[in-house]
């Protein structure tokens, strides 16, 4: 299929007459085709004369007929033709009808690989946060009472590190659940967050540390690489 540029290249070599016969012929054209010869004529100053059968015809349409070839989206000369006729009448076209909006994605058909992974994640990081919402507060009551920790240092560090902690075991729930959803940017989610893991991973292996780079490295494999290949294999079926 011709690109927009080498149809336009293409047009710019016809001549003139060329070009006119085209736009009178559409029904032996593809739309891109007419568009790229109208085009070329208007940058030549050349105004293409309506097409004199297709006006034959519309005069002999009633007005019922006119308004239903102006409201139903024919072909584009078509169209012109019926509105040219209704304005000889005295007839305002009514407008087009607008196109159904396009179908969203079908989720029915997200891989079972990538629904299970997505409850998977979803389970796990529901009793994380449960169980760092109650170590956190048994941190905070030992710390209340305990006569040896400073409070006003420790409780605001205690909330605050489960905060961060619970807070992002909640965004990670939240990409478990758009990815059994579907969700494209659920994916994208988790394959950023896959990234930064194999990052760290890897920047352990050169610090000298291999036991938590392997660790890592193992997880990401684990559990970020088969659902996002999953995922981009069937792309068309997520939103």
């Amino acid at each position: 299929m011709s690109t927009p540029q080498e149809l336009a290249g293409q047009m710019a070599q016809k001549t003139d007459q060329q070009l006119l016969d085209m736009v009178a012929r559409p029904a032996y054209w593809i739309p891109r085709q007419l568009d790229a010869a109208k085009a070329e004529l208007q940058k030549r100053n050349i105004t293409p004369e309506p097409n004199k059968e297709l006006a034959a015809q519309m005069a002999e349409r009633t007005n019922e007929q006119l308004q239903d070839v102006a409201r139903e989206g024919w072909l584009p000369e078509a169209l012109d033709a019926a509105r040219a006729e209704l304005q000889k009448r005295n007839i305002t076209p009514p407008p087009p009808r607008q196109a159904p909006p396009p179908p969203a994605a079908d989720t029915s058909f997200v891989p079972v690989v990538v629904r299970v992974y997505g409850m998977i994640i979803m389970v796990l990081q529901a009793v994380g946060i449960v169980l760092y919402g109650i170590a956190t507060l048994v941190a905070l009551v030992v710390g209340l009472v305990h006569p040896f920790v400073s409070r006003l240092a420790f409780v605001p560090a205690i909330l605050i590190a489960g905060a961060l902690i619970i807070g992002g075991q909640i965004v990670i729930f939240r990409l478990g659940k758009g990815l059994r959803a579907g969700e494209r940017q659920a994916v994208y989610g988790w394959s950023i967050l896959g990234g930064l893991f194999l990052l760290v991973g890897i920047g352990f292996l050169l610090t000298g540390d291999p036991g938590r780079g392997i660790a890592i490295l193992f997880t990401v494999a684990i559990f970020h690489v088969p659902p996002i290949v999953s995922a981009f294999r069937h792309w068309t079926s997520f939103k």
